[in-house]
């Protein structure tokens, strides 16, 4: 029977049967044919086209059969990395995946008959990891991307940065807490009450006679007929005593005594002055030296900082890190964060600077050297300063706060 004419029933019926992946056994590699049964399969292997790619197949077997593989391997791990990558996929979802373009290179062309051969050969060159579980092989792709790879490094040494920072304030934290642990202990142990020693005791009953006795004393010194208006007026005279500077000395007239009222309400009046004019100049000081610290611009341009505002968007980019597009106003900076560029206007006060790895540049922010860019060669944790070095070669030692990361 010869070809159906286009357009008619048949034609299209082989077109919609040709579409669709065909059984494996019926295709011809070598001819690139798929074949619909075995009758078909018998009359292509017979035919003079597949005959003539046998000759050149016996002569060079070894080689197309691996170039054969070659192709397949790099398709299937191409597919692996940009389909399931960092993550572990079952080796048959893959295959399946892969086999879903009907002109890949068939696994009966290649070196591996199967497709567990196939897992094991992916592991044992390492070229991805592979797990074998009761559900079958599970496979992963290994990145050896070197962007990747440094993008990896740089994350893990910003992780390692970010726990020694929390540890240096929790070591800080600690001291303070010891400091503070060894005055109450000491407190204490002032304050702790002891038992009396036979010293004590004999020291009380020493204080205890000679009160006894003073007391008989006064009792025998008294005068008995002295009258009761006397002694009213001995009394008044000892409650005087206690406005009176000299004791035992004769009664203040009414004038004296409103001269010595005025006096203390002056010298009370002035020691209130005093106190307020101390006030005064110490609130001075602290507001002066607080709107100093304000005012002192510190950010510069194409430096990292860090966001240290926990209200900004509810704490979405507390602690996150970006660089300084542009400065406003000497206090208002425009900064583009690193890992989502979002663009954000942010005074200084809300901003922190960040101290790099060792080697890498920086930029001075304070002092006669503001602006200039230098190296970091050493980071002391205790004194919270670090040694830069300029491009003179002049070395400093400078503050956290009054250098940044250069981006």
């Amino acid at each position: 029977m010869g070809k159906a004419e286009a357009l008619t029933p048949k034609a299209i019926a082989n077109k919609i049967k040709a579409k669709g992946l065909q059984k494996l056994r019926w295709y011809c590699q070598l001819c690139q044919k798929q074949c619909r049964d075995e009758n078909g399969f018998k009359c292509h292997i017979d035919s003079e086209g597949h005959q003539r790619q046998m000759e050149v197949f016996s002569g060079r077997s070894n080689f197309i059969v691996d170039q054969y593989s070659k192709e397949f391997e790099e398709d299937f791990i191409r597919l692996l990395s940009r389909q399931y990558l960092n993550s572990k996929v079952s080796a048959n979802q893959v295959y399946s995946d892969y086999i879903k373009d009907r002109h890949h290179v068939h696994m009966n062309s290649t070196q591996w008959t199967t497709l567990s051969e196939f897992v094991k050969y992916l592991g044992k060159t390492s070229k991805c990891i592979v797990e074998e579980t009761p559900k079958g092989w599970l496979i992963s792709y290994i990145n050896r991307d070197p962007a990747y790879i440094n993008k990896k490094e740089n994350e893990e040494k910003k992780e390692k940065m970010e726990i020694l920072e929390e540890e240096r304030q929790k070591i800080e934290i600690e001291k303070r807490l010891k400091e503070l642990n060894k005055f109450d202990t000491l407190d204490e142990e002032k304050i702790k009450p002891s038992e009396l020693t036979q010293e004590d005791k004999e020291q009380l009953a020493n204080i205890g006679l000679t009160l006894k006795t003073n007391s008989s004393k006064l009792a025998y010194d008294k005068n008995i007929f002295v009258s009761t208006s006397s002694s009213t007026n001995d009394s008044k005279k000892i409650s005087n005593d206690e406005t009176n500077p000299k004791p035992y000395a004769k009664k203040l007239t009414a004038m004296e005594e409103i001269m010595l009222k005025e006096k203390e309400k002056q010298e009370f009046q002035k020691r209130k002055d005093q106190e307020k004019h101390q006030n005064t100049t110490t609130t001075t000081s602290t507001s002066t030296t607080n709107t100093s610290k304000k005012e002192v611009p510190w950010i510069i341009k194409d430096i990292v900082v860090k966001i240290v505002d926990k209200q900004l968007s509810d704490g979405k980019y507390y602690k996150k890190k970006g660089y300084i597009m542009s400065v406003e106003n000497e206090f208002l900076a425009r900064v583009k964060l690193l890992d989502t560029s979002d663009i954000l206007k942010i005074d200084q006060i809300f901003l922190e600077t960040v101290i790099p790895q060792v080697g890498s540049e920086v930029m001075v922010l304070n002092g006669k050297y503001r602006g200039k860019v230098a190296s970091m060669k050493d980071v002391n944790f205790e004194k919270f300063n670090a040694t830069l070095k300029l491009s003179d070669g002049t070395t400093l030692t400078l503050p956290y706060e009054d250098f940044s990361k250069l981006y």
